[in-house]
């Protein structure tokens, strides 16, 4: 792998803080982490902090999937989720983190789909990452059609 940093998602695994896991990465050789915020309880200051004194790469953020069905729900409960996932790029763009990363959708059985709304508020999700020169990138998409929609 010629010139490919080596990185892993942390994760909730067991009794070890993200900071530690950062620590045993790094000691084991891996270039970098993911940040894996899906509780938005995450200390991100906290791990750039720590990822420039150990000299490793945070490769992209991952925002909290929870929502992301809401996102093509025309109630105001899919603004919430629009507000979430524009707050979470902006986070990116603070810390330097290149790519975010967020389902398109989730949930097979959901009838609230709005497809205005759903291209609406991914639309402007994009919009500001594009301003502040962040990535998005759509993964595990339950209900493939609304993956296809976004792309």
């Amino acid at each position: 792998m010629y010139r490919q940093k080596l990185c892993v998602s942390l994760m909730k695994y067991g009794e070890l803080s993200d900071i530690e896991q950062v620590l045993l990465l790094k000691k084991v050789g891996f270039d970098g982490f993911t940040i894996d915020d899906c509780g938005l309880n995450t200390d991100v200051d906290a791990l750039v902090k720590l990822a420039k004194e150990e000299n490793m790469i945070i490769s992209s953020y991952h925002a909290p999937f929870n929502k992301c069905d809401d996102m093509w729900n025309p109630e105001e409960i899919g603004e919430k989720a629009r507000t979430e996932l524009i707050s979470c790029v902006e986070t990116c763009a603070k810390h330097e983190i290149p790519i975010m990363v967020t389902h398109a959708f989730l949930g097979y059985d959901n009838d609230f789909v709005s497809v205005e709304a759903g291209l609406d508020r991914f639309g402007s999700v994009a919009r500001r990452a594009s301003e502040l020169g962040v990535r998005l990138a759509l993964e595990n998409t339950e209900g493939e059609q609304w993956l296809a929609v976004l792309m």
